[in-house]
């Protein structure tokens, strides 16, 4: 159920227990209403800050006016005007890459919050489902053409069972966006003593690097990435972006 997790900042946890994502779902349903209470008030933080829930503001705001853009920049440029049949965005939260891409037949975006289901059905963007990652249910095998997935895999319990869905949803030729921190010192995790059973759900649970991004792109042919430096997005974190084809 659990994998590729920093052991140094779970601590004290039976990474058995079945307990585990009934828990971790729970506290993102809380963050989800945090962060959303944020956006509606037009309080949102401009500032990054890891051990508050500033995090979760800052990632819509840079989400929203960096991450996506650069993603459809670099989409745009190895394909030039496709269109595609049926595009998902898993963990869409509280703002979406079909914002930003129109050339899509029908979109679905995913989100494990009910509170930020609710909130994207409102801005009528495409289908809505609840799912974990780790499960997308209702999604039929090899029915998505595009795969959108920014800033989820650091905090999934199970980056393997996160890419086999992503793997069973798609088929050949199927485009896969991907968007996760790179090369980030935990150390700041770690000073809070984080377990599971506490877990903000904004805790990044891995660092990606070299020695493990293939955890991300075994399997698929991976046709760019481009890293964003440490400070580009005012105080936001170093982050990778990458580009891959289902072969």
């Amino acid at each position: 159920m659990v994998d590729n997790i920093d052991k140094n900042i779970i601590v004290d946890v039976d990474t058995t227990c079945q307990s585990i994502k009934r828990l971790y779902a729970r506290k993102y349903e809380k963050i989800a209403r945090q962060t959303l209470s944020h956006i509606n008030s037009k309080t949102v933080h401009k500032c990054y800050a890891a051990d508050s829930a500033t995090e979760s503001d800052t990632w819509y705001l840079q989400t929203k006016l960096f991450i996506y853009p650069k993603m459809q920049e670099m989409l745009q440029k190895i394909y030039p005007n496709r269109i595609y049949n049926v595009a998902i965005d898993i963990g869409c939260g509280t703002t979406s890459f079909f914002e930003f891409n129109k050339m899509i037949n029908e979109r679905i975006l995913v989100d494990i919050s009910k509170t930020y289901c609710e909130y994207m059905r409102k801005k009528n963007l495409g289908r809505i489902l609840r799912h974990d990652i780790e499960n997308l249910g209702t999604v039929a095998a090899g029915y998505c053409d595009l795969v959108i997935c920014s800033d989820i895999l650091e905090h999934v319990l199970s980056v393997g069972r996160a890419m086999a869905e992503i793997n069973r949803i798609t088929k050949k030729g199927s485009v896969i966006l991907i968007n996760v921190p790179w090369k980030q010192n935990l150390e700041e995790f770690k000073k809070t003593n984080i377990s599971l059973l506490k877990l903000s759900c904004f805790s990044h649970l891995r660092k990606f690097d070299e020695n493990n991004i293939s955890l991300i792109t075994n399997g698929y042919k991976v046709l760019g990435q481009e890293t964003v430096p440490n400070g580009e997005y005012k105080n936001w974190i170093e982050t990778i972006n990458i580009i891959m084809e289902k072969p």
